[in-house]
C-alpha cells in the first residue's frame, strides 16, 4: 500500500509527482524524505509534537466547552487570539527558551517550539466539536456508573476520534 502511495505508473492521478525511470511516477515527499537523509528525524518530531499538541489540547478543549457561562467561551476566544501573534514576536521569548533549556542546534527544540503554534489552534478547534457533543451522553454514562473521567473517556472520546484525528494532522 506504500508502495502504491510512493510509486505510481505514469498514467496515475498523481498530479504532483515526478516522472523517473521507467515510467513510474515519484512523490516529490519521497524524494524529500530520502534526500535529506534524515527521515526518522522529521517522523520522530511529528510524532513528538502530535502527542504533545493531542495531550494538552483535549482535555484543555474539553473543559472550555463544558465550562458554564461565557467564561469558557471567552477563555477559548483568547486562546485563539494567542493562536494569531505573529510567530516573529515569539522569536526572542522561544530563542531564550531553548538557550535556558540547553537546547540550541538540538532536534528536541523544535519539539519544545512547534507545540506553542499546535497547542491554541487545536485547542480552539475541538472545543468547537466537544460543544456538539450531547452532553446527556456523558451524563447517561454518569448514571451508569461510570466517574466523569471514565465518561470522558467511554462516551466523548470515540465521539469525538474523527475530529482529533482531523486535528492531528
Amino acid at each position: 500500500m506504500v508502495g502504491n502511495c510512493l510509486f505510481q505508473r505514469a498514467s496515475g492521478l498523481v498530479q504532483n509527482a515526478l516522472l523517473v525511470g521507467g515510467g513510474r511516477r515519484v512523490n516529490p515527499l519521497l524524494i524529500v524524505l530520502l534526500e535529506s537523509g534524515h527521515p526518522l528525524d522529521t517522523a520522530l518530531i511529528g510524532a513528538c509534537v502530535v502527542a504533545i499538541t493531542l495531550a494538552v489540547a483535549v482535555p484543555a478543549g474539553y473543559s472550555l466547552a463544558r465550562t458554564p457561562g461565557r467564561s469558557g467561551e471567552n477563555l477559548g476566544i483568547g486562546i485563539f487570539l494567542t493562536y494569531l501573534v505573529p510567530p516573529t514576536l515569539l522569536f526572542l521569548p522561544l530563542s531564550r527558551l531553548v538557550s535556558d533549556f540547553g537546547l540550541q542546534d538540538s532536534l528536541w527544540a523544535l519539539v519544545v517550539v512547534y507545540p506553542t503554534f499546535t497547542i491554541p489552534f487545536c485547542t480552539w478547534l475541538l472545543m468547537g466539536f466537544f460543544k456538539s457533543v450531547p452532553r446527556e451522553i456523558e451524563e447517561a454514562a454518569i448514571v451508569d456508573g461510570c466517574t466523569v473521567v471514565g465518561a470522558f473517556v467511554k462516551t466523548v472520546l470515540p465521539l469525538s476520534l474523527p475530529a482529533i484525528l482531523t486535528r492531528s494532522r
